[in-house]
């Protein structure tokens, strides 16, 4: 978590953690910083302490994950921890994937895949990053109560 938090710092305030090795995402990375991650999906500003090094304050900071996980390390992983992960907000902020179990079975089909044009798509994400990078300028504020 500490390296994520320097890099961001040093680089990008906006990151994406994409992890093919989702169990090892899960253990080393989420579980120890699960209250860095807290703040951060709150929006609130992250600071870091150090002794030997710079310390610094993150703001304005976005994270978002994406895991390929196998079934069964992910479901060993909820039955542990699920509760701490759920209470922290992590599979709202998760893009979670694994592959389908193709043990004794695979699909055959004779129809071409075809690619669709798109144009489109990605005039879309980079329309979204744009006005991501637009309100990064605005001022941290304090959460208002709702009555």
């Amino acid at each position: 978590m500490q390296g994520l938090l320097q890099g961001m710092h040093q680089n990008t305030k906006n990151v994406c953690v994409l992890a093919d090795e989702g169990t090892g995402t899960l253990n080393q990375l989420v579980t120890p910083g699960m209250s860095t991650l807290n703040s951060s999906w709150s929006g609130m500003p992250i600071k870091v302490e150090r002794k030997t090094s710079e310390s610094f304050t993150l703001t304005g900071q976005r994270m978002a994950f994406l895991l390929s996980i196998q079934p069964g390390p992910f479901q060993e992983y909820r039955d542990r921890k699920s509760d701490l992960a759920k209470a922290a907000g992590l599979w709202a902020r998760t893009l979670v994937c694994g592959p389908l179990s193709t043990i004794g079975f695979r699909q055959i089909s004779r129809h071409e895949n075809t690619r669709s044009d798109s144009t489109q798509y990605f005039a879309r994400i980079r329309e979204l990053i744009e006005k991501s990078f637009e309100s990064e300028e605005t001022e941290y504020e304090e959460p208002s109560e709702i009555k």
